[in-house]
């Protein structure tokens, strides 16, 4: 039986120790509350963020407007992932949202930079996490250009429910959010969703994330 990696669009977990480095560098912890914006749009964002607790949505923007959520972090992550500041603002720009009440380091890119060249091990920790990062990317690229939207919206479910196993089989996300990580129109969506709870295969509530 061949064996397949199922990518996660919820990251978390990969810096625990974290806490004691971020004495050695007499960084700040940050409270963020729910619906806050870590980095923004139309500002050029040169810090990285180390979540201590909560949940953060990523989102990219375009300039045009249209949005497009991509995934989740959770406690024990670093991102954006950035070792030299940036100078000017691109077409599409990361947005990181506190989905729940969130604490949070924030450092420059070049202090990051500086943790990385001290400690090689944190190094490590990093690309590991920007593998997994870049892993999710490629998934929702091949999820959104080859996939009909049942498909898109199947897959996005299942990976949600698989990177959050203690929610019991219940996925507290709102349906554009769903919209937007499946990649599809609102009434692709409505026919998918009107489909699947007549074939008893999901259940919705209303006022329900």
């Amino acid at each position: 039986m061949q064996d397949f990696y199922i990518p996660r669009m919820y990251v978390s977990g990969f810096f625990d120790s974290f806490e004691l480095k971020a004495a050695s560098y007499n960084l700040r912890k940050h409270l963020y509350r729910k619906g806050d914006i870590l980095t923004d749009k139309g500002i050029i964002n040169n810090s990285s963020h180390f979540i201590c607790s909560g949940l953060v949505n990523l989102s990219l923007i375009h300039s045009s407007g249209s949005v497009k959520s991509i995934m989740f972090f959770g406690p024990g992550t670093v991102f954006p992932l950035g070792v030299v500041p940036h100078e000017n603002i691109i077409d599409y720009q990361m947005v990181m949202t506190a989905l729940t009440d969130t604490t949070a380091y924030k450092f420059s890119y070049p202090m990051l930079r500086k943790m990385c060249v001290d400690d090689g091990a944190f190094a490590a920790k990093i690309l590991e996490e920007n593998c997994r990062i870049i892993g999710c990317l490629f998934y929702n690229e091949m999820n959104n250009s080859f996939l009909p939207s049942e498909i898109r919206v199947c897959d996005t479910l299942f990976l949600l429910l698989d990177s959050f196993p203690d929610n019991h089989n219940c996925i507290h996300i709102t349906q554009e959010d769903l919209r937007s990580l499946a990649g599809i129109s609102s009434a692709q969506l409505e026919r998918v969703l009107r489909d699947l709870r007549s074939k008893k295969i999901i259940r919705t509530l209303r006022g329900n994330r």
